[in-house]
């Protein structure tokens, strides 16, 4: 499974490259790659979507341990559909 994660990520940077990198200027580089892989999930298997949903409440947990894990997904759920409709 973990594997798998770190193939999606680096999909997600092959996929989008550095043309996204100024709508993340402000963000720390967990944000970035949170909201990169939300934005990529309309297109993810079912099989590939759970294993990011794990994978982003796992690094949820880390980043922020005062705050709820459904808060930080949250965030990084609402920047990405921002994002996906500037897009």
């Amino acid at each position: 499974m973990i594997i798998l994660n770190y193939n999606l990520l680096l999909l997600t940077y092959a996929y989008y490259g550095d043309s996204m990198n100024n709508l993340f200027k402000d963000m720390d580089e967990t944000d970035r790659i949170a909201i990169k892989l939300l934005v990529k999930a309309p297109l993810m298997s079912k099989e590939e979507m759970n294993s990011t949903i794990s994978y982003l409440k796992k690094i949820a947990r880390e980043k922020d341990r005062n705050k709820k894990v459904n808060e930080v997904l949250d965030y990084w759920a609402n920047k990405a559909y921002l994002i996906s409709m500037k897009s």
